[in-house]
């Protein structure tokens, strides 16, 4: 059987319409396992097959049957996801060992550079991606050291020391890799460092709206998370849906799709949707405004106050905040919501929560995360609701 389906024959017409189901599966109320069919893994060589969807080229009337990841077992397509990833490793390696080659074989030419500058003035290729660390200080040595690190680079295989103040140097054997991601994520999501927040409740990760951390941060955590899980390392941290879809450039429109990470929130839009006792406005006393921590202040922005190129709140940049190119939050009464806006209200709310209010964060953040991961490798995985590393989780 080819991986290559028809797109409309009868069982790409099949799937297709599986597909669609499977995007509603919550709504509808069916299990994720549900459209899970064993045989199709079986009707493959699970070796070539992650491969073989990489490689192929776009063709309208054709689909390849990883594009419907929702039929495999979520453990095959962990295993496909770090297969693409470690065959990436291997050509980065590979390409380093060929560097490493061709480099002694013109000793001669650093030889006559080096006298003449007094220097060796060729760069020296590792066979890994290797950081070397304070234990106070591991996010701002790993800043320092990745920045505007070539892509091949990052694709090696990842190795750290971290070293304290009493001399102490920690060899990477594994565990060593596992202490450092813990510490760089704990102190990237230190609430002193302003750039995220954990929801007390559902321990999710999200960014925090209107951070005056410079950009720049945000695109270097999303690369130390990329580099993570493209060496099949578990991090101490979860992400709510929302993240996933908009990594892959799915909308983020429904309270479905913010439920595992603001349960309350939906829940009080699902009663004020369904409210048929008379006027929400008289009940509920909701004005048409998203509710923001701003820098340690509550703060209720006004939505329809502002246009899609307004600025919100201060806007950053990679030198950090700067507050005079911002739009100053209305003063003006809010609308209420009411009857015959309630269903417009919720729709701008997710939309400010999950967008509009992180759109410059989320940005840089993404920016960072697929240095080292494929897109097309992570559809496999995300689509499924799973990473290579767990449920929502990186």
């Amino acid at each position: 059987m080819s991986p290559s389906l028809k797109r409309w024959d009868a069982v790409g017409a099949a799937f297709e319409l599986m597909s669609d189901l499977y995007e509603h599966r919550e709504a509808l109320e069916v299990e994720d396992d549900a459209f899970e069919l064993p045989l199709v893994l079986d009707a493959f060589e699970p070796d070539q097959l992650p491969f073989d969807f990489m490689n192929r080229a776009k063709n309208p009337n054709y689909v390849h049957i990883l594009s419907f990841p929702f039929l495999f077992r979520r453990t095959a397509l962990v295993a496909y996801f770090r297969a693409i990833n470690y065959a990436n490793m291997i050509d980065a390696y590979g390409n380093v060992q060929f560097d490493q080659q061709l480099e002694r074989r013109l000793d001669w030419a650093r030889s006559v550079l080096t006298r003449a500058k007094g220097q060796n003035r060729l760069k020296h290729h590792q066979r890994f991606l290797l950081l070397e660390v304070r234990r106070e200080f591991v996010l701002e040595d790993t800043f320092n050291q990745l920045w505007r690190r070539e892509r091949q680079e990052l694709l090696r295989p990842f190795k750290v020391r971290i070293s304290s103040k009493e001399g102490e140097q920690g060899v990477d054997q594994g565990g060593v890799s596992q202490e450092f991601f813990r510490i760089a994520l704990a102190q990237a999501l230190d609430p002193d460092a302003g750039m995220f927040s954990v929801d007390p409740v559902t321990r999710m990760t999200w960014f925090r709206p209107a951070s005056l951390a410079p950009i720049y941060q945000f695109e270097l955590v999303g690369l130390i998370i990329s580099i993570a899980v493209f060496n099949g390392i578990t991090l101490p941290l979860t992400f709510p849906l929302a993240l996933y879809r908009k990594l892959l450039d799915k909308r983020v429109s429904t309270m479905e799709d913010i439920r595992d990470g603001w349960p309350d929130l939906v829940k009080g839009f699902e009663e004020l949707l369904r409210w048929s006792d008379g006027d929400v406005e008289d009940i509920f006393v909701r004005e048409y405004a998203f509710d923001v921590d701003l820098h340690g202040k509550h703060t209720s922005i006004d939505m329809k106050a502002f246009g899609p190129d307004d600025k919100w709140a201060v806007e950053n940049s990679d030198d950090g905040p700067t507050a005079e190119s911002s739009k100053r939050v209305p003063t003006k009464e809010f609308d209420m919501v009411t009857n015959a806006n309630r269903a417009e209200f919720v729709q701008d709310y997710v939309a400010w929560l999950t967008n509009r209010s992180i759109e410059a964060q989320f940005d840089a953040f993404a920016r960072g995360f697929y240095s080292c991961l494929d897109r097309k490798a992570l559809s496999v995985s995300f689509f499924a609701g799973t990473t290579s590393l767990g449920r929502y989780t990186c």
